[in-house]
């Protein structure tokens, strides 16, 4: 009769098995001794508890327990939903005939009609997949033909741009273009064409933490490099009211809010320590006038409201104290130069020395706003 080997690993498992068995003499041992010295007949298993094999034999499923023994109150019957699993057939290499197969397994007589019609059923199924796949290879000839291939790319930054042209504006295009040249370069070695600093400088003047913000994402001039740049297009302001600073001004209020754009005009006096400077450039000595070592400075600021701008306008030198004509006058012209440049004066503050003190009130003072 034919046994099989107890080849059950886990211990519950095993402890079943002992259980229907009535072995209550192999309790102590372990399961690697019961699969290794102990056997049981297959009598005790239902035919549902096997699987066939290819090579005609068959095999215990892994969730089999031994229940067919004859003594008194025998353990319950095993109940599987599923159907039994069908007959399995092996099926000839490509290099046998099938016709050759079939005569040979005398043994299966009966089973050759059932045999040649699923292998019937087989071809059917290959030559209709075999139809399906020359069918979509010509669907794919077709797409492949209808669409056109993009140019393989070299790599220059000519050719990218040329690429890109048609899905950017012209200024995107600028700044692309600028983006992929600088990029290649080390901090040290960026040269910023006149476009980016341009470019920069309405962004610095909305505010500093956006240009530094976004000077993290894009290659963008430093606030450094803007300031230098300003200062050598402007110039050194002279005395007086500088049209590069007003120019500058009205750079300035085309980035800004309606509401940042009002200001207040401070005028402040201030005495100075007497020295003379010789400018080598301009061949010039700076600190007299009129014979007269310069010793008061007069200057005007424009200062935001709501916001922390500041920005002189001009300022004057003389060897004395202004006269309340001439600080009407110049009050009267940095308020109009200042509305022209697009800022609003909203109050103005006055600052004077009278009489080597500071102060904001002085006798002749309410001739200065008889503007």
């Amino acid at each position: 009769m034919n046994c099989n080997n107890w080849s059950i690993w886990l211990v519950f498992r095993c402890k079943k098995w002992i259980i229907n068995c009535r072995r209550q003499d192999l309790d102590h041992k372990s399961s690697e001794q019961l699969n290794k010295n102990y056997f049981l007949c297959s009598v005790h298993f239902e035919d549902t508890l096997y699987y066939p094999t290819n090579v005609g034999r068959k095999r215990l499923i892994t969730s089999a327990i031994p229940i067919t023994f004859v003594v008194p109150n025998p353990p319950p019957a095993v109940s599987h939903k599923r159907k039994p699993p069908a007959k399995r057939h092996s099926l000839p290499s490509k290099r046998q005939k099938v016709s050759s197969s079939i005569q040979s397994n005398d043994t299966s007589g009966s089973e050759k009609p059932d045999i040649e019609i699923k292998l019937s059923k087989v071809r059917r199924s290959v030559l209709t997949l075999r139809v399906q796949i020359s069918r979509l290879r010509k669907q794919v000839k077709e797409l492949k033909a209808k669409v056109k291939v993009p140019q393989n790319c070299d790599g220059s930054i000519q050719h990218i741009l040329n690429l890109s042209r048609k899905y950017l504006s012209d200024d995107q295009l600028i700044f692309f273009e600028s983006q992929l040249k600088i990029n290649k370069r080390t901090d040290k070695g960026k040269r910023w064409a006149v476009s980016d600093k341009l470019f920069g400088l309405p962004i610095l003047f909305h505010s500093t933490q956006t240009s530094n913000n976004l000077r993290t994402i894009f290659c963008l001039p430093s606030r450094t490099t803007l300031l230098l740049f300003l200062s050598r297009v402007f110039g050194e302001p002279n005395t007086g009211f500088a049209p590069q600073v007003f120019s500058l001004l009205n750079l300035r209020a085309e980035a800004m809010d309606p509401h940042d754009r009002n200001i207040s005009l401070v005028m402040d006096e201030m005495s100075l320590k007497q020295h003379l400077d010789y400018d080598r450039k301009s061949d010039l000595v700076h600190g007299i006038k009129n014979g007269k070592p310069l010793n008061q400075a007069l200057v005007f600021m424009a200062r935001g409201l709501a916001t922390k701008c500041k920005q002189p306008i001009a300022y004057f030198h003389n060897n004395s104290t202004v006269s309340t004509y001439d600080l009407s006058a110049l009050l009267r012209e940095a308020v109009t130069k200042i509305e022209e440049a697009g800022l609003h004066v909203r109050c103005i503050r006055v600052l004077l020395i009278w009489q080597h003190c500071v102060c904001l009130d002085f006798p002749a003072s309410h001739r200065i706003f008889q503007i």
